[in-house]
């Protein structure tokens, strides 16, 4: 392969780059208008659809409407335009609305709809489609049919350009090929003349003296031969056909870097190498011509290399036998370089070229692929409509199957729907239809179906992806090379279930083929969450018409509810108020006894009079309690005979239909309690089970002595009161709450959701604690459990005595003048001073001009200064006064317990040995 290859001349070697470089150059423009052309095809698509679609926009109501000569009015503009051809307006329907010019290309508009795409290039046109979108749906298309003469203009502007910049570097490279070429070959050229001249009759007195021997000698050194033969820049070697040096010029000499005379002495064999010598002769003798342009590699000291291009000519006698060689010697290293360099940017060249080849083969890959991914977008908005306008679960899981196999080109799919009964995945339907065959429901595991629904997440696997779990939710057992798509069916509040693509071959499933299906498949969940409100509100208007007879009663009972609570907060006004007359009365009753001594009379109307004011109190402290602001008043309190007393009561008012049942510990003890609170208690609980009986059953109370552990705190001999039904009982997920007050499973009209609330409060209240037990469709059972009281010795009964006297300053802050004064002059009776302030303000201004009072008993309620403010102000005028609040209000006693300040509680009305007690108590505080 060496010897062709060094016998072709360098021109020629130059000339056939020139040509490849050419040829590439041609390649590339082209590629490049090619490019061109579809970049321009490209934009000229997206400012036409812009178009288009502003117009679609404008139109879309009145295609609606169909009012035609709205829509004439706006694309009649259009007509004047002439890159425009022709116009066709379609409704959905594909019925024929507005058109210009379009009866000339009613085949090519036929095509164009069948092609379903949006842009195409056929029969020297460029047609675009727009779909005419209002309210949601797709009303129709406008169509536009645009010349291509633009196009072919701006293309043949491109053409000329390009060719005229071809010629132009085309020209350009061949000159400069012609001047490499003309300066790579000179020198090699002048050494052929000169050698030519040298030698030309063969008998020259200088070959002659050569060829002489060794007694020959040199020729004559002014001969004309010999100034040629020494001058030449090319060097020059005259040898025997032996190889035999027998003259070498000064270039040779210089070249091989040897002196003149022992070069003379040296062989071409040693010179050239012996492998290249050995060539070059064989050649000789197989030839019988000449060697021209044989490529070497010469050695030199220091491990130098020359590469040489060597040409041999053969000096013959007569007789046509060769009586010596000329060898002439080219370097031709740095042009080696060149020539390397050249086949290395050949190489290059070529490689780009092939890279270009594959970028344009992979760009029109690219462009297929886009085509066929805008016709399945398109066919996915299609679907997608037909999915909207669906009305039952039937239909849309159908569409899933069938046009989502089509859209993704699915060999095999399946949709499970999720069923609440049994809490697994179920197979609906399935393409082919004898895949659901071998499909079976999906529980809880690792399989892609089940990871998709729990997650709510699509997934794509491929070959080595699909592990057994995946191929176990298809039926699949043996190991198999599959493609799946799994895509759920769910949206923000609610997961329906999961649909499955299989494919087997490969290149057909791709990423974007996911991003469809999934679009698709939200576009179902969003339908599938429709037509579940829809059959909601059907189910809701059906309920709300059976309601609506019940709607009456429920007003009237929310208006008994808001009368009892307004009734209520009347009731709390008046007994306040009742109270402050009451706290005037029975002190003053004391006060009269007191007085009365000896006299019979006045002891028995003051015993009338304070019996009356008792009783009054009574009813006040109910008016309280039907108010919410009670206190508990705890006493010794049989259960079993609270219980028989409120047994005899609900057998009068929950009827026949419930039978109530005793079992009652005749060991039971008394309890503390306050028989009134507890009795509520015990009504709510009877009644809560008479709600949950409402077609009659059984109701059991019961008593026992037993221990019980309470939750935080230690074991414990307990009562324990149990309340028993034989009713629905209550649901799991309610026995956390059933005590949170205004929580109810009832309806409006049924309770309010304090009932039990209160049963906690009033168990609390007394130290207890309550406990529940119920299962479904059994009964409930609620368990009260009350600390035994500790019965003490009955005290004598002896007539009232007013207390020990007292002597300390007392000082009495309430508004209400009577109470002021009555109290004043209980205290007065009493032994004590007293000062009277009918304010705050006023009651300040005393305890700072009046020095060493000691308790000062301060009315919880007052304007503009309450007695909170009141009791902090008096401590910080001097911190060694006593403070006793005073209040109609129960439950206000809990506040002493706030505020550090306050001493005691003096509850209202007044009692002229309560009073003196407590003072007594307080003033001890004081004195310790």
């Amino acid at each position: 392969m060496k010897k062709p290859l060094n016998q072709v001349s360098i021109r020629l070697k130059l000339w056939s780059l020139s040509a490849v470089i050419f040829i590439l150059l041609i390649l590339f423009q082209g590629y490049t208008l090619y490019r061109e052309r579809e970049q321009l095809k490209e934009d000229f698509f997206r400012e036409a659809r812009s178009e288009l679609g502003t117009l679609s926009e404008k139109i879309a109501a009145s295609l609606w409407l169909y009012q035609i000569d709205f829509i004439e009015q706006t694309l009649q503009p259009l007509t004047d335009r002439e890159e425009i051809s022709f116009l066709y307006l379609s409704a959905a329907s594909g019925k024929r609305v507005f058109g210009l010019r379009d009866e000339e290309h009613v085949s090519l508009l036929n095509r164009f709809r069948q092609s379903n795409r949006d842009g195409l290039e056929a029969d020297g046109y460029l047609l675009i489609r727009q779909a005419v979108i209002y309210n949601g749906e797709t009303q129709g298309y406008l169509a536009a049919g645009f010349n291509r003469r633009w196009l072919d203009e701006k293309m043949s502007r491109k053409i000329r350009e390009v060719i005229l910049f071809t010629g132009i570097l085309g020209a350009l490279l061949t000159l400069l090929t012609a001047l490499f070429a003309r300066a790579l070959s000179r020198p090699a050229q002048l050494a052929a003349k000169i050698i030519e001249e040298y030698f030309e009759a063969g008998r020259d007195p200088l070959a002659a003296a050569a060829l002489a021997g060794e007694g020959g000698g040199a020729p004559p050194p002014h001969s004309r031969q010999s100034s040629l033969f020494q001058l030449t820049p090319v060097p020059l070697l005259l040898a025997d056909p032996s190889g035999r040096i027998l003259q070498a010029n000064g270039s040779a000499a210089e070249f091989f870097e040897i002196d003149p005379a022992e070069l003379a002495a040296a062989n071409l064999e040693k010179l050239l190498g012996a492998n290249d010598f050995n060539i070059i002769r064989s050649h000789l003798a197989a030839s019988g011509g000449n060697v021209e342009g044989y490529l070497a590699a010469i050695g030199f000291p220091g491990g130098r290399k020359k590469i040489v291009e060597i040409n041999v000519a053969v000096l013959r006698e007569a007789q046509g036998e060769a009586r010596a060689l000329v060898a002439a010697i080219l370097d031709v290293s740095d042009k080696f370089l060149t020539q390397q360099e050249i086949l290395e940017n050949q190489h290059r060249l070529a490689a780009l070229n092939q890279k270009l080849l594959q970028k344009t083969a992979e760009l029109e890959a690219a462009h297929d692929k886009n085509m066929k991914y805008a016709r399945k977008l398109a066919s996915l908005i299609k679907v997608s409509y037909d999915i909207f306008r669906c009305n039952s679960n039937r239909e849309i899981v159908e569409l899933l199957v069938s046009a989502g196999s089509e859209l993704v080109e699915a060999e095999e799919c399946a949709v499970f729907l999720w069923d609440e009964r049994k809490n697994h995945l179920a197979p609906v339907k399935s393409h082919p239809e004898k895949l659901l065959q071998r499909l079976r429901s999906i529980g809880e595991g690792r399989g892609a179906v089940w990871r998709t629904y729990r997650e709510n997440q699509s997934f794509y696997l491929a070959e080595e992806s699909v592990q057994a779990p995946d191929l176990a939710e298809l039926g699949i057992s043996k190991p198999e090379a599959l493609y799946l798509i799994t895509v759920p069916l769910c949206d923000r509040d609610y997961k329906y279930g999961a649909a499955v693509y299989v494919q087997r071959r490969k290149g057909v499933f791709f990423t974007e083929d996911m991003h469809l299906i999934t679009a698709l498949a939200h576009q179902s969940a969003i339908t599938l969450d429709k037509i579940r409100l829809f059959q909601a509100l059907r189910e809701k208007a059906g309920r709300l018409e059976q309601a609506n007879s019940e709607l009456k009663d429920s007003r009237r009972q929310v208006l008994h509810l808001q009368k009892m609570e307004s009734l209520g907060t009347l009731v709390g006004g008046i007994a306040h108020d009742f109270n402050n007359i009451l706290g005037i009365i029975i002190p003053n009753v004391d006060l009269l006894r007191a007085k009365a001594g000896d006299r019979e009379e006045a002891l028995k109307r003051a015993s009338i009079i304070q019996t009356a004011a008792e009783r009054a109190a009574e009813l006040n402290r109910q008016l309280l309690m039907f108010s919410r602001t009670h206190e508990v008043n705890l006493a010794p309190l049989s259960p079993n005979q609270l219980i028989r007393r409120l047994a005899e009561t609900l057998r009068n008012a929950l009827g026949s239909r419930i039978k109530i049942e005793l079992r009652l510990d005749p060991a039971a003890p008394p309890v503390n309690a306050d028989e009134t609170h507890l009795n509520q208690a015990l009504m709510n609980l009877a009644l809560n089970a008479r709600d949950a009986m409402p077609q009659g059953g059984v109701l059991t109370f019961q008593t026992a002595l037993q221990e019980f552990t309470p939750p935080n705190g230690p074991a414990g001999r307990y009562v324990k009161i149990s309340v028993r039904d034989t009713g629905a009982g209550i649901a799991p997920e309610h026995l956390d709450k059933i005590f949170d007050p205004f929580f109810t499973t009832k309806s409006v009209d049924q309770g309010s959701g304090l009932g039990l609330a209160v049963v906690y409060g009033i168990v609390q209240s007394h130290g207890g604690h309550i406990a529940v037990e119920s299962r479904l469709q059994k009964g409930t059972a609620f368990h009260v459990y009350l600390k035994p009281a500790e019965i003490a010795a009955p005290a004598a009964v002896t007539a009232p005595a007013p207390a020990a006297n007292g002597h300390e300053n007392i000082l009495i802050v309430d508004d209400e003048a009577g109470i002021r004064e009555t109290l004043s002059e209980l205290l007065v009776t009493l032994g004590y001073n007293v000062l009277a302030a009918e304010s705050g303000e006023n009651a300040l201004r005393i305890a700072r001009s009046t020095p060493n009072i000691h308790v000062a008993i301060v009315d919880y309620t007052m304007p503009h200064m309450d007695g909170i403010a009141t009791v902090k102000a008096i401590h910080r005028i001097d911190a060694k006064i006593r403070i006793l609040l005073s209040s109609g209000y129960a439950d206000q006693e809990k506040i002493i317990h706030k505020y550090s300040h306050i001493d005691g509680f003096l509850p209202k009305p007044y009692h002229m040995n309560e009073v003196a007690k407590i003072l007594k108590e307080t003033l001890r505080k004081r004195e310790g």
